[in-house]
This record gives C-alpha cells, structure tokens and sequence, in this order.
C-alpha cells in the first residue's frame, strides 16, 4: 500500500454505535489471505482510469 497510515481511532470489530453486528466466521481470517487480498485490490484499481 503506498502512504498507508495507521488510523488514531482503531475501529472495533462491531461498531461503536452498535449499527452493525459483525459475525466473525469460526475459521479465522489469516493475516496472510487479508494482505494479499489488499495487494490484489491495489493492483487491480491502479489500471483503472489508465486505458
């Protein structure tokens, strides 16, 4: 990610307001499968707009 920055406020998994219920899979999300899902997206969005 280019310029990420870490954010004041960490976000809670459910929201400070109570909006939304985030149900978490019993099967852990690895960080690994998250970072490379981010890496993929960012690739993915650099070539739009550069046709």
């Amino acid at each position: 990610l280019k310029n990420a920055k870490e954010l004041r406020v960490p976000i809670p998994w459910k929201g400070q307001l109570g909006f939304f219920d985030v149900n978490l899979p019993k099967t852990k999300i690895k960080n690994s499968e998250i970072v490379s899902d981010i890496i993929d997206e960012e690739y993915r969005y650099q070539w739009i707009g550069h046709h």
